[in-house]
């Protein structure tokens, strides 16, 4: 991913404020230039800080349209790199069922359970939506903090992800040059 390439987050909820509230929290993440930065720059120089992904967020309100998404996505060279579903989501399929297919097309996304009930049970979502590794809970009603962190994290994991790809295929050239 490079620096022109947003990260791209698909949530699907079927609660509007709920997609809301992901919307103002994700859009709080985006990286802000005010007279007062500017003036802590010049008299400071740069932070160190990492700067703040480019996050394009994509909402739905049903599981089938995730997936198709996902889909589209993966199809036209623009992956997300997480999605966030909420377990029930009436009429359509649920998030499992959306998790269990997006998974099927995508084994690299990082797929967030999003739910309000207690009886979601972890240990069969991992059997059923690996890897482990690249799946994660969040329980209704989330912090601001929490949703932004899953993104920073995932962001900064995919970068990692891209670069560790850049070496194995210089590795592989290296490799093949040197040793035939």
């Amino acid at each position: 991913m490079t620096t022109t390439e947003p990260f791209r987050v698909l949530v699907a909820d079927d609660e509007p404020m709920l997609l809301d509230s992901y919307r103002y929290v994700i859009d709080d993440l985006a990286p802000r230039r005010d007279r007062m930065t500017e003036l802590e720059e010049q008299l400071f120089g740069q932070a160190d800080d990492p700067p703040a992904p480019e996050v394009e967020l994509v909402c739905v309100r049903q599981g089938d349209p995730a997936v198709a998404l996902v889909k589209e996505g993966l199809r036209t060279g623009r992956p997300f790199g997480a999605a966030f579903l909420d377990v029930r989501m009436p009429p359509g399929i649920s998030g499992l069922e959306a998790a269990k297919r997006i998974r099927a097309l995508d084994g690299l996304i990082n797929i967030v359970i999003v739910s309000g009930f207690t009886g979601v049970d972890a240990r069969e979502i991992t059997r059923d939506v690996p890897p482990a590794d690249r799946l994660f809970f969040l329980a209704k009603p989330f912090q601001a903090r929490e949703l932004q962190q899953y993104v920073l994290s995932f962001s900064a994991r995919r970068e990692s992800d891209r670069k560790l790809q850049q070496a194995e295929a210089a590795r592989q050239g290296y490799l093949h040059q040197y040793c035939g």
